[in-house]
């Protein structure tokens, strides 16, 4: 069964509990976090105070997908403020598998994430040593919610897809930025395992739409 993730990047944070139970309430599978430093990426998002607040409110799995140079810097912070997938960008480690390392330690389950102009197969060696938990792909260029979905994302999903399934391995490919009506299920054919999902479903949580594009892809089967 295919998965949805939230992000709350958008969501109406005057009212967060509310919004929280309303995700809940469709059948989210994963909160997704978002976490931007200003340097890597040009917004500033939220820390891990924000986390534990979310933490409080939901049992759900969250993802803490860190926008930041150097996210092994923060690793001990997000698992004691509840993480349980740690989403660290391949561009912003100097060196990757120390950063998975140390982020494992904490045992927090670590993804790698990549760019649109960051090539797939870049990932490889890493997914063949390490326990990675996420692959998630960007269907925009990071930093601000609301972008238009980057057409060239869904071959990268079957490269990735095929890569993932040759090497055997039990990571879950996820695609974020830019999922929506018009994307979705475009991705889910291309082997997308989680769809991470931000104001397309925030700023719509009591539309049909919305509770549509749950059941819809709660219910996807990809063809063999």
């Amino acid at each position: 069964m295919a998965k949805v993730a939230v992000t709350l990047l958008n969501a109406d944070w005057s009212n967060l509990t509310a919004d929280i139970r309303k995700i809940e309430a469709l059948g989210v599978d994963f909160i997704h976090h978002d976490v931007m430093d200003g340097h890597f990426v040009p917004n500033i998002s939220f820390g891990s105070y924000a986390q534990e607040c979310i933490r409080k409110v939901t049992k759900k799995p969250i993802e803490t997908h860190m926008m930041v140079y150097e996210p092994q810097r923060f690793a001990e912070s997000y698992a004691k403020a509840g993480s349980n997938y740690y989403l660290i960008h391949f561009e912003a480690c100097g060196n990757l598998a120390a950063a998975i390392e140390e982020c494992q330690k904490y045992k927090l389950k670590v993804g790698i994430v990549l760019n649109p102009n960051t090539l797939v197969e870049d990932v490889e060696p890493y997914l063949r040593k390490y326990d990675i938990a996420i692959l998630l792909l960007m269907g925009v260029y990071p930093g601000f919610g609301g972008q238009g979905f980057i057409p060239q994302t869904v071959n990268r999903l079957r490269q990735a897809r095929h890569m993932i399934d040759r090497l055997g391995v039990k990571t879950l490919l996820e695609v974020d930025g830019g999922v929506n009506a018009g994307s979705y299920r475009d991705c889910l054919e291309a082997g997308a395992d989680i769809l991470a999902t931000g104001s397309y479903v925030t700023k719509n949580l009591d539309a049909k739409e919305t509770k549509d594009f749950f059941s819809a892809v709660h219910s996807f089967r990809r063809r063999k």
